[in-house]
């Protein structure tokens, strides 16, 4: 500490050191007096050892922050100051040798409040003791841990004392992975790679992003669909689901990877993030799901794939990766004649089967090998040309089309959605290891970690929702808006998660829930249709893009439910429509599953009571409803024979009902009691 080499004692006197002190005071503020009382503040904890003084997450070295004592601060009122040379101060009240003594050990500066302006509302100020704080200035470079620890002792006048902690913008979060400074693709800082420069932050902002979401253990399952996983190698331990091998006859569980395609593929998706080794993939924690469906030379055929996307989805995949192609025809020597191979269709069916259980298919625009002789300029690959699956472009560190990256040919839609970096990309090897690899094989994975990225900060999400979010946060690149090569441009981690939309909430149906219909289902006049069979749900938001697969349909006690026909939004009410009737032996629960909210409706014939059977009481309800010596009671309650009004038919009809005449079921037992 600079200053330690200064006298035991703080100037001369005792009115010197007073007045010294009083003058460092004043030198910054005129003290206000106050009237509440603080609490005492627990002492500052040791900083970590990683940062140090005047560094981020550190302290600094020319202040600290000192709470004075309230009723000491009343004793130096009033106080004026001369404006000699020494602008020595004149004070009322005495300032203890523990003080003037630390002040002068420690060569203070100054003493200063640490709001220096008029507080708007001065009354809540002293209540909350804000014009107790002072900032206490030293040289820079004063040990003030230490100084903290002997401003404490100053118990006449000192209530708390601790470190000024050092902090500022939000930096990225740079993991400690061995080989993340090569990984350009997740932060791009200009470094050269494979003697390839880069140019700064031409990546997708992966640092950024993992100061929101890192992904780690949040149960989003990616299933790599390619030539199998390294399950052993370190980047994945304890995360590769069991899995299955469609290139087999008859498929079998060996999903080992004698390529290598496969785990590079992984790693880029998902290896461990700050792990001490290797590589960060973009999303941290998500399970892999292992499906190969190539040989150990990188070959199969559509018909393999697409069961392997039907087997994904049927155990648990969130994501579909497929970085593979499969071309719009035969290859040479067999000319283009427009004809397309018959498991293509399959490949197509097995995208939308995917899509209608909400499960994303992203998938390489693939690389130009497939732009054969004699074929149509399109190079798009299967399964990225399909509407359902997203198709992704590679580019090099400097935002240029990687040079074999496929592109939409003019007038065949809009077949690239977006671009990732896909050159010289470091990621795991199937010795354990790691390697270089490029293509769209690798810009892939890029897409699919961060879809599993953003499900794993927004699991409400739907498919749509995500796919919009990867597009809409695109950085658009190359020609201005969507174009052929890059579709909506190089996708962007932070953005992505930035922009993730508040959750749905389920305000209100109709019928409200907790609703019990009394009417006989069963028609008794024959004139009006028997149940409810389309519910209205209110949300707090727009739904647009909730579909069937948001809404889940149970009964209590199971019985044959109904199914989803159709579902429409209007406004903030989305319309679900039945393909039949709810049924009457139990409560029908509509389940909206990404905010777990649930409304139950039911019937209960004449359950006016809601005692969960129809008796004696619920027919002296109805007698009294209709003689106008009751309440009124609601339609679907109390109106069984549906003729739009409670009346003495449906009393009668209810008292059959409560006895087993009629030809309709006693629902519930229900009985009248002895």
């Amino acid at each position: 500490m600079a200053s330690m080499q200064r006298p035991p004692t703080w100037g001369g006197s005792m009115l010197q050191r007073r007045a010294q002190f009083i003058a460092i005071l004043c030198a910054g503020f005129t003290i206000l007096a106050a009237s509440a009382s603080g609490q005492n503040q627990p002492p500052i904890d040791q900083p970590a050892e990683q940062a140090g003084a005047d560094e981020f997450g550190g302290w600094s070295s020319n202040q600290i922050v000192v709470r004075f004592r309230r009723d000491w601060l009343r004793q130096q009122m009033p106080m004026t100051r001369t404006q000699g040379p020494n602008r020595h101060a004149i004070a009322t009240a005495a300032i203890s040798d523990e003080l003037s003594d630390t002040c002068w050990a420690w060569d203070v500066q100054n003493i200063r409040p640490a709001y220096p302006f008029k507080f708007g509302n001065p009354e809540l100020a002293k209540k909350l003791g804000l014009d107790q704080f002072y900032v206490v200035d030293v040289p820079q470079g004063t040990d003030t841990p230490a100084m903290t620890q002997m401003f404490r002792q100053c118990g006449a006048e000192v209530e708390s004392a601790g470190l000024s902690v050092v902090g500022g913008i939000a930096a990225p979060l740079i993991p400690n992975d061995t080989n993340f400074g090569t990984q350009w693709g997740m932060n791009n800082t200009g470094q050269s790679v494979n003697s390839q420069i880069g140019i700064s932050d031409v990546d997708i902002d992966a640092p950024e992003a993992w100061e929101i979401e890192t992904g780690f253990s949040t149960g989003i399952t990616i299933a790599i669909i390619d030539s199998g996983i390294l399950a052993t190698h370190s980047e994945f331990i304890g995360r590769v689901l069991p899995g299955i091998n469609t290139n087999d006859n008859p498929p079998s569980t060996n999903t080992s990877d004698p390529n290598g395609h496969g785990t590079h593929v992984a790693g880029i998706a998902a290896a461990s993030g700050n792990n001490i080794q290797g590589v960060a993939g973009v999303t941290w924690g998500a399970d892999l799901l292992p499906v190969r469906v190539v040989t150990g030379g990188g070959l199969g055929n559509a018909a393999q794939a697409a069961a392997g996307i039907v087997w994904a989805v049927d155990n648990g995949a969130d994501v579909c990766n497929m970085s593979l192609q499969y071309c719009s025809a035969f290859a040479p020597p067999l000319p283009w004649n427009g004809e397309n191979p018959a498991d293509l269709a399959m490949l197509e069916m097995a995208v939308d089967y995917a899509k209608a259980q909400g499960v994303l298919v992203v998938a390489a625009a693939g690389n130009s090998q497939c732009a054969f002789e004699g074929m149509p300029p399109s190079n798009v690959s299967f399964p990225g040309k399909y509407p359902n699956a997203m198709a992704v472009a590679a580019i090099t560190n400097q935002d240029f089309q990687w040079f074999s990256s496929a592109t939409s040919a003019s007038g065949e839609g809009p077949e690239v959605d977006v671009a990732a970096p896909g050159e010289n990309i470091w990621s795991t090897r199937n010795n354990g290891g790691y390697q270089f690899n490029s293509g769209t094989s690798m810009a892939t994975p890029h897409v699919s970690g961060l879809a599993a990225l953003i499900w794993s900060f927004a699991p409400y999400l739907t498919d749509d929702q995500v796919r919009n979010l990867l597009t809409s946060t695109s950085v658009d690149i190359g020609t201005a808006g969507r174009d052929d090569v890059f579709g909506f441009g190089r996708i962007n981690a932070h953005a992505a998660l930035v922009n993730v939309p508040a959750p749905l909430t389920l305000l209100s149906s109709f019928p409200p829930s907790d609703s019990i219909d009394a009417r006989q289902p069963s028609d008794i006049g024959g004139a009006n249709p028997a149940g409810w069979d389309t519910i209205h749900l209110m949300f707090d938001a727009d739904p647009t893009g909730l579909g069937a697969e948001d809404f889940t349909i149970t009964t209590d006690p199971p019985v044959t439910n109904p199914t989803i026909q159709s579902v429409t939004v209007l406004n903030d009410t989305v319309t679900i429509q039945l393909d039949g009737f709810i049924p009457v032996e139990a409560w029908t629960i509509f389940t909206h599953n990404a905010s777990g909210q649930s409304v139950r409706l039911g019937y209960l014939p004449g359950d006016v009571n809601g005692s969960l059977q129809s008796n004696a009481q619920d027919i002296t309800s109805l007698v009294n409803a209709i003689n106008g010596v009751g309440p009124i009671l609601e339609d679907w309650s109390t109106d069984v024979n549906r003729s739009n009004m409670t009346q003495s038919q449906d009393i009668t009809t209810l008292v059959n009902l409560l006895n087993g005449a009629g030809s309709f079921n006693v629902f519930f037992g229900a009985t009248l009691p002895n």
